[in-house]
């Protein structure tokens, strides 16, 4: 095998010309693999959230159901449990429907508590998506029922934090505020529902207040679903548009709604998981690959150097003999090994830095990403292979493209180098600047972007200000007085604190995701013919919150402050009430004269 054989032996001059020359070497291998570890690293977050399917059964069947309320300001406001049921039993394209819900759970006996994420999935959620429990098993309707729902599916990592890996931890029991689970299964290794790192999944019950008319619009959950083979979102869009038409005739807030634009979304699940996500890692990737373009144009001016100073080695190799082609291929074997070498250094590099984009980003990216994917690796050689194939076109047209007397008095020492080579080595340094210009600008733009988005007042005071989350059992304070009663508590040992000035406790802390949107409405100012009811952000607060943050009340008084008013104003009425009645006591009491004898 002629052709084999002409291979290695040029890969062996090719190893043998990159030793001897190490500056230029490591030069080389150090652009490439910044570059394309940059790209790997990038490619792999976005091959893994675009492109690559979800780690479910038939991915392409699942999909995302929300209202909207567009007129009213709300562009997505999940689902309630009236419109998921009639939902999950109304469309013939839906195979299987579920609901999920967020939450936080404080799991351990008194005195070894741990906080740990939560999901509160209804039963049918496992099948939906094609999951099953790699230990025990997953939860069954009866268990979506208050009263049977005290069990516990654990993730595969707190399982074995907290019980060892012990198989014989089915039937056991896992304290969950305050409140005894029996665990019933254990989920393989790695599952995880979009972006939601849940340590435990608990049965999401129904009560009949939230199975109320009144309840349809409180939209609190998430909803799932499964559409039946062969059918298309574009059909189940349309039949649910029909079914909302329908419910909307016995909608106690029907004409709300209406005006508000309420309107319900199929979309499907991978879309809109990564619809907020896609401009920014394209726009992550198009950076990286304008790195990419700067290096490889400065690779290529460093390769035409390095290609004028041997022309005098490939002149006499063609006086021995050796032909356009050899020398040819040995040039294209010589780039593409150096950049292969250049694209293992950079997948290691792209690894380590993908292993740590995952553990920043684990909460915001839809999908675990674990590392650089075979695919990612196999593109990346084989891009590899093409850059090289790349680079060394303008290195070969510059060695072969003349004859051996003009290429020996090139290396003379009164020769100098052609004018086409001044003219391609001038044009690919003013290509590099300008690559590197349009990258630096922008990034200017982008930093100083950032630093007006820094500079906006956001309307409070952040410095000295310490903050922490606290979650109350629901077994242990259900009614209002209870909740009150501990924040009452909390707030007055917290001022107790050496240097705490004020302290305050709200239910949406700023930033933070929790708000709550809500239709609010003034009253005495009825809706307007073509107005619609507008949504905002609210959130509860208590004790000297505004004070806490330094936010500026424009007009009235705070809650707070109006609840010492209030107490005020009733101390004042009981000084009044037992003044009234000393003052009748006194006017009633017998004088001197009146007082019987003894």
């Amino acid at each position: 095998m002629p052709l084999v054989e002409s291979l290695l032996h040029d890969l062996r001059q090719s190893f043998r010309a990159l030793v001897r020359d190490p500056k230029f070497s490591l030069t080389a291998l150090l652009i490439l693999a910044l570059c394309l570890g940059a790209n790997v690293a990038i490619f792999s977050i976005v091959h893994g959230v675009l492109v690559k399917p979800l780690p479910f059964r038939e991915p392409e069947q699942l999909v995302s159901i929300y209202n909207r309320y567009p007129k009213a300001g709300v562009d997505r406001a999940g689902a309630s449990v009236p419109h998921y049921i009639e939902r999950k039993e109304g469309l013939s394209a839906v195979e299987s429907a579920a609901a999920v819900r967020n939450r936080g759970v404080t799991i351990g006996e008194t005195g070894s508590p741990e906080r740990l994420d939560a999901m509160m999935v209804t039963p049918s959620f496992f099948s939906t998506v094609g999951a099953s429990a790699a230990l025990g098993r997953t939860f069954t309707e009866e268990e979506g029922n208050y009263g049977q729902h005290e069990v516990v599916l654990l993730s595969d990592g707190l399982w074995r934090q907290r019980f060892g890996g012990d198989p014989a931890v089915i039937g056991r029991t896992l304290r969950i505020d305050t409140v005894n689970h029996t665990i019933i299964g254990v989920m393989p290794p790695g599952f995880r529902f979009l972006n939601h790192q849940a340590a435990v999944w608990m049965p999401l019950c129904f009560s009949d207040d939230d199975r109320k008319p009144e309840r349809r619009h409180a939209n609190n959950m998430d909803m799932i679903a499964r559409l039946k083979p062969g059918t298309t979102v574009a059909s189940a869009q349309a039949e649910l548009d029909a079914l909302n038409q329908r419910a909307l005739e016995s909608d106690p807030y029907g004409t709300l709604v209406t005006g508000a634009g309420f309107t319900t979304v199929v979309r499907d699940l991978r879309e809109d998981s990564v619809k907020q996500l896609r401009p920014a890692l394209l726009l992550l990737q198009a950076g990286v690959f304008f790195l990419l373009l700067i290096g490889a144009v400065n690779l290529t001016n460093l390769l035409l150097v390095r290609a004028t100073g041997r022309t005098k080695e490939y002149s006499i190799r063609q006086a021995l003999g050796a032909g356009v082609g050899q020398i040819s291929r040995a040039l294209i074997v010589e780039t593409v090994l150096l950049t292969l070498a250049g694209a293992v250094i950079g997948i290691a590099l792209g690894a380590a830095a993908v292993r740590m984009i995952a553990v920043m980003t684990a909460d915001m990216l839809p999908l675990a990403i674990g590392g650089v994917d075979p695919t990612v690796m196999a593109i990346s050689l084989g891009f590899a292979v093409v850059l090289g194939l790349a680079l060394a076109t303008p290195v070969v047209w510059h060695t072969v493209r003349g004859n051996l007397t003009q290429a020996l008095s090139v290396e003379s020492r009164s020769g100098t180098t052609s004018r086409s080579v001044h003219r391609l080595r001038h044009g690919l340094v003013v290509a590099q600047i300008t690559l590197a210009f349009v990258l630096l600008a922008g990034a200017g733009l982008l930093g100083l972007s950032f630093s007006r988005v820094l500079a906006v007042q956001p309307g409070f005071h952040a410095d000295h200000v310490l903050t922490g989350a606290v979650e109350l059992p629901w077994v242990n304070y259900k009614e209002p007085p209870e909740r009150v009663a501990f924040m009452e508590k909390l707030q007055s040992e917290l001022q107790a604190i050496p240097g705490v000035t004020f302290a305050g406790v709200t239910t949406s802390l700023p930033f933070s995701g929790r708000n709550d949107q809500n239709g609010i409405s003034i009253d005495g100012r009825p809706l307007q013919p073509g107005e619609s009811l507008q949504a905002h952000r609210t959130g509860g607060i208590f004790g000297d919150y505004l004070q806490t943050l330094g936010i500026p009340l424009i007009e009235g008084a705070s809650p707070h402050e109006r609840g010492l008013s209030r107490e005020k104003q009733s101390l004042r009425d009981r000084c009044r009430r037992r003044g009234a009645l000393l003052a009748r006591r006194r006017r009633d009491r017998p004088s001197r004269d009146q007082w019987p004898a003894r």
